[in-house]
């Protein structure tokens, strides 16, 4: 799939009429629906439906797939500039691993766009990280720095298992969970939600999944201590994503997540708990004889997630 058919279906969507978008990019109307078909049929479902008077509007499907692509758009962008210009320029470039947990595609592009548009001499390159791996890969010069978080619960003590004798532990901040539903729930209009008020709420939880760790022991608890045990529906799926959408297509609950209320979208929205007992620490950790650009990076990092993320408390 050409890179081209995605800036036609971002023009369609501006314009909402494939005349319109054949004029603005100087095309033929039948080629702007020929670009269309082919994203169409790549994805397996349709982006647009035609309407009245020679208009389109988004699908359901079409306006959850907007913000893909504009970040795969962006990243595309991203990466032609920054290879021409270390190519003209001989920029340095700094590779940071990252945890993918809540890191998904939508706050990656931002981060890559940032750092654009704050470091245009440093050439971030994000990559997917395990924990278990991150400091062999650093010391063995895969990568620069890595960006990880851990749970804790009640203040528990820290078990972040590094060696402080070759790396540096830089905490960011920490980071509250969210409760994910269904974004036209009633309890979805506030800003945030207290595990009192979800007494009589099911939870949905994939049956492949029955416990998430930290997040699953703390959120019990914490329900406890509030005088109920909560509901679950477990579902017959595997992943994340099948769970998310089985339990938005129920009306249903999904367990905390550390994901933020940006990365929702029209069906979705993450709610921040006003009393959690659980948190994540973020924090990168970098080899005792730094990459010049690794303070550069970091804060900008930092910045940005916090200022993207209502979540989320410095460490001081």
């Amino acid at each position: 799939m050409e890179i081209k058919y995605f800036e036609t279906v971002v023009a369609v969507a501006n314009n909402l009429s494939y005349y319109k978008t054949a004029e603005q990019i100087h095309v033929s109307q039948s080629s702007v629906s020929r670009q269309i078909k082919k994203v169409e049929d790549e994805l397996g479902t349709n982006l647009f439906k035609h309407v009245k008077g020679g208009k389109v509007e988004l699908t359901p499907y079409g306006r959850a797939m907007m913000p893909v692509i504009h970040t795969i758009l962006s990243n595309y962008k991203y990466m032609e500039n920054s290879a021409m210009k270390i190519i003209e320029e001989g920029q340095s470039i700094f590779r940071l691993g990252i945890y993918r947990g809540p890191f998904n595609s939508k706050t990656r592009g931002k981060i890559l766009y940032q750092n654009y548009l704050e470091n245009p001499d440093i050439v971030l390159n994000l990559d997917n990280v395990n924990k278990m791996m991150a400091m062999d890969q650093i010391a063995d010069g895969e990568m620069d720095a890595a960006l990880l978080y851990d749970a804790f619960r009640n203040g528990e003590t820290e078990n972040l298992n590094i060696d402080t004798r070759q790396f540096d532990v830089i905490k960011l901040f920490k980071k509250y969970p969210c409760i994910a539903m269904a974004s036209d729930h009633p309890l979805a209009k506030g800003s945030s939600v207290s595990i009192a008020n979800l007494k009589y709420e099911t939870f949905v939880l994939s049956a492949m999944r029955s416990r998430i760790g930290i997040q699953h022991d703390s959120f019990m608890d914490s329900c406890k201590k509030c005088g109920f045990e909560p509901k679950i529906k477990f579902l017959p799926v595997e992943t994340y994503a099948e769970t998310r959408d089985a339990a938005v297509a129920s009306r249903g609950w999904m367990y905390p997540t550390f994901q933020t209320r940006s990365m929702g979208n029209d069906e979705i929205s993450f709610v921040p708990l006003e009393d959690p007992q659980f948190y994540c620490i973020y924090y990168v950790i970098a080899p005792k004889e730094k990459n010049k650009a690794t303070d550069t990076i970091i804060d900008m990092v930092k910045r940005h997630l916090m200022r993207d993320d209502p979540t989320c408390e410095p460490i001081l």
